[in-house]
């Protein structure tokens, strides 16, 4: 998880935040093991990327959301996978998973839920969508992301899901903390929260 605020005016996040009418979630950030095959298939596609840089341990770009749709998409290719330079000095040695093991999925909701799914498959170069119930599905290695319909001019990030390896204590823990809380949901920067099975993004 990346927590963002824009600093000036005009940044591609602020322009979303907007978009969207307050905070909440404006990027999904993946990992792949081939990001040059990646941009092949954008530029094959007319994806165009409003950032981009190359390091010796990580490359990274974003595409631009009108061409892909619900959110800014980040494709990563750390080296070697293992890393995550975006973490800091040592963030290995902070990792906790007592209470959360990792995120499992996302949920991007759209009018048109279909058609959105179809979109990111072609630009992520994965199969056509699979339908389950109302909402359509991509799956992940681990993990999954689902689409599913909201109302007129709602397009964006609804929720993210983390495994939970004891609901019971982030929920109470948000409790503590004055956040949201509703079932197995919490809220924190206006992003939903589902703690969902450990098993549920495999």
């Amino acid at each position: 998880l990346e927590v963002v605020s824009p600093v000036r005016e005009g940044t591609t996040a602020g322009r979303f935040l907007e978009k969207r009418g307050g905070d909440g979630g404006y990027m999904v950030i993946l990992q792949t093991q081939d990001l040059e095959s990646a941009r092949q298939r954008l530029a094959t596609l007319g994806v165009r990327i409003v950032w981009q840089i190359t390091l010796d341990d990580i490359a990274t770009v974003h595409l631009h959301p009108r061409d892909v749709g619900g959110a800014i998409v980040s494709l990563d290719q750390p080296r070697p996978a293992e890393a995550w330079r975006w973490g800091g000095p040592g963030w290995e040695a902070r990792v906790h998973t007592d209470v959360v093991g990792g995120i499992v999925s996302v949920t991007l909701e759209a009018p048109d839920p279909e058609h959105l799914a179809g979109r990111w498959a072609e630009v992520l170069g994965f199969p056509p969508p699979r339908r389950a119930g109302t909402a359509f599905t991509l799956a992940l290695q681990p993990g999954v992301i689902r689409f599913v319909a909201a109302g007129p001019g709602t397009e964006g990030i609804a929720a993210v899901g983390l495994a939970a390896t004891s609901a019971p204590r982030a929920l109470a823990v948000a409790r503590d903390r004055g956040l949201r809380t509703s079932g197995e949901s919490l809220w924190i920067g206006g992003v939903r929260f589902d703690l969902e099975s450990p098993a549920a993004g495999r």
